[in-house]
């Protein structure tokens, strides 16, 4: 199957929607997802070194108050005894450090700097996901494992910017 055909979130057909920085985006004629097309994914060691290239640092004040409102979303829907996940905490987990800071004692997992695929194993009252979910290659395969990693009545609380039409 021809996945740059397909929708990555629902399987709807596509159709041309940008080019942006020399690369081409498709939107869903089905759910209006708007994906770049697979040509230009990076390998995973041309990501991980753009990665690297990343600087959140749990310490910078200013990233701490962009995570806070996911924080304070998962600190309004579970108490500290709550089982949670970072996935995708990356190099510099400021969501794990400010939740460990509130009493929580969450996991972190990320495919590059945190790789312990036993983690996947397990089962989380909570997962969370910051600044992760619009890097899915696969986001339908994704969401389906997150989800099944979750404990009845779990939840996964994500976060990431919208998209608009006013975005450039």
């Amino acid at each position: 199957m021809d996945i740059s055909n397909k929708c990555c979130l629902c399987s709807g057909g596509l159709k041309s929607y940008t080019a942006f920085r020399k690369k081409d985006y498709l939107q869903c004629i089905k759910c209006n997802a708007i994906q770049m097309d697979p040509r230009y994914y990076l390998s995973p060691a041309a990501e991980k070194n753009r990665y690297d290239q990343h600087n959140n640092d749990p310490a910078d004040p200013g990233y701490r108050r962009f995570v806070s409102p996911l924080v304070e979303r998962v600190k309004a829907a579970y108490g500290t005894e709550a089982a949670g996940l970072d996935y995708g905490a990356g190099s510099g987990p400021v969501v794990s450090v400010m939740l460990k800071e509130a009493g929580y004692r969450p996991v972190l997992y990320d495919p590059f700097y945190l790789n312990d695929p036993g983690l996947l194993n397990d089962c989380y009252d909570f997962i969370v996901c910051c600044e992760v979910i619009e890097h899915f290659h696969q986001p339908f395969a994704e969401f389906k494992r997150l989800r099944s990693l979750l404990n009845p009545g779990g939840a996964i609380f994500c976060m990431t910017e919208v998209f608009s039409d006013t975005v450039d």
